[in-house]
């Protein structure tokens, strides 16, 4: 998977992204970087693969999101990863004023030459 960012300005959820759960090992990285605004986001997942590999799913309904224990009500500059297997990965920018950013950046390992 090349890695991905993405920004999140004001409230709300960055597009959901789908690792290479086949990958072994799974080894994903994950960095927010806040911007000068006040601002508290969490980093998601969930395991719900039937749904997620759907070509009808729209990216957010009909899972179960679960806050990632190392980035949860963050308010500053954080990294993390997911050293096991999950289905999406977003980022949910809680409490924030409008002009507020989070930038995510998601790296994860790949066996590819």
């Amino acid at each position: 998977m090349m890695p991905i960012q993405m920004r999140v300005t004001g409230t709300g959820n960055s597009t959901a992204i789908i690792p290479d759960f086949m990958q072994n090992p799974f080894n994903v990285s994950i960095g927010c970087v806040a911007g000068t605004a006040s601002v508290t986001f969490d980093v998601q997942h969930c395991f719900d693969y039937t749904t997620v590999f759907s070509p009808t799913w729209n990216g957010s309904s009909s899972v179960t999101w679960f806050n990632n224990s190392g980035i949860t009500a963050a308010t500053t500059n954080v990294s993390g990863n997911y050293a096991f297997p999950v289905a999406a990965i977003r980022l949910h920018v809680g409490t924030a004023v409008a002009t507020s950013t989070v930038d995510i950046t998601i790296t994860q390992a790949s066996n590819a030459p």
